[in-house]
């Protein structure tokens, strides 16, 4: 708790020695809470085993401005008593082995570059990866002759390993990321456990299971099919119509809308594009729908038609609507007020798509969530074409 306000209400896990698990959520979801729960001593409900070694990247990187990156890494090195240029060599040993004898690769060569660097003349994403290569100091076993005389390799491999990580590759270039995966995946095969709080959709997908926050609550565990299955749409199905037919996006529309049933499609237009959520169920009405489609392109001014799958993020995105329509019943809150293009105050139920005015007027709405109170709110409005 935060004074009256509810961080993190019953959130359980359990985390297997060379595990990934990613904790999903939006802004003031708990993600970082829980990550930091986990550290806190004095919280009275973590359990922890015993010889426990953490490594914890937080999601501002805490480092010493005014030293080099190198001088920064040997420092962490001394302190969790490990020689640093043995570590070095072995880590390097263990690429090198992994290509196949080939030398350092470009990615290893650019972090030498670095080295010398000051860390405060480094960008975001990499004083981010400076963080991470902090972290995971000592978390891979090096060969019993790299450890000082107070550490043995065989305890070392004998203790269990924790990595968190709050939102690992945020501002990272494409190659860090990459690098950071790698990484990931290096401290899974030796055996660490690892978890990963972040808000990327994407990022998500690489873990093992996907824990879903929701207000501090969990809403959904399970792995990404399970997520897929239970709140994809199914497919997504695009069309563009070209701006000089002032009928054809009207036409499109209600063609769609008939085919696939008007109260189990969503519908929102972004970027000139019309899209239709196509449930599972209505799959089999596809074929028939684009031949239709294809065969009146002149007619309904047709330019791009473009079929997939829905991805997790659509799926991600109608658990956290669904959760949130849930408490703003439980709050009593069904209704917000919108003053339409008309100047006319118009009720709208929580979570509608379409709303129609007095005048006749349909509205197309996008929903959206507030970061600080994780409310539902009118992000924006359009009107849709008669």
């Amino acid at each position: 708790r935060f004074g009256q306000t509810l961080a993190l209400d019953d959130v359980s896990l359990e985390l297997a020695a060379g595990e990934e698990k990613v904790v999903l959520g939006t802004c003031s979801a708990g993600k970082s809470t829980l990550l930091r729960s986990i550290l806190d001593e004095r919280c009275p409900f973590v359990w922890r085993a015993r010889g426990l070694m953490v490594g914890y990247c937080p999601q501002e990187p805490r480092l010493l401005a005014h030293v080099t990156v190198d001088e920064w890494l040997r420092l962490v090195r001394d302190i969790r008593g490990i020689r640093d240029a043995c570590e070095r060599d072995f880590e390097n040993g263990q690429d090198d082995e992994r290509e196949s004898g080939v030398g350092k690769t470009e990615l290893h060569k650019k972090d030498t570059e670095r080295d010398t660097r000051m860390i405060w003349e480094l960008n975001a994403g990499e004083r981010r990866w400076v963080a991470l290569q902090t972290a995971t100091i000592g978390m891979l076993p090096p060969p019993a002759s790299c450890l000082s005389s107070k550490t043995t390799r065989e305890s070392l491999v004998a203790t269990n390993r924790l990595v968190l990580l709050d939102e690992p590759t945020s501002e990272m270039s494409p190659e860090l990321k990459r690098m950071t995966w790698k990484k990931i995946q290096e401290l899974k095969k030796a055996g660490c456990s690892v978890l990963v709080a972040t808000h990327d959709v994407d990022e998500a997908e690489r873990g093992d299971e996907i824990i879903v926050l929701s207000r501090g609550v969990t809403v959904f565990t399970g792995t990404e099919l399970e997520l897929r299955r239970r709140f994809g749409c199914g497919y997504q199905l695009n069309i563009r119509v070209s701006s000089t037919m002032v009928q054809g996006a009207s036409s499109v529309h209600s063609l769609v809308m008939k085919a696939l049933g008007s109260k189990k499609s969503n519908v929102r237009s972004t970027d000139g594009y019309c899209t239709f959520d196509v449930p599972h169920e209505m799959e089999d009405r596809l074929p028939r729908l684009l031949t239709t489609l294809d065969m009146n392109t002149t007619i309904f001014g047709v330019e791009d038609v473009h079929l997939r799958a829905a991805t997790i993020s659509n799926s991600f995105m109608a658990l956290i609507r669904q959760t949130e329509l849930e408490a703003a019943v439980r709050e009593g809150r069904y209704e917000l007020l919108l003053v339409a293009e008309e100047g006319i105050a118009l009720k709208i139920p929580i979570g509608s798509d379409l709303v129609e005015s007095p005048s006749g007027c349909l509205y197309q709405l996008v929903w959206s969530t507030e970061p600080r109170s994780g409310k539902l709110t009118i992000a924006s409005y359009s009107r849709v074409p008669m």
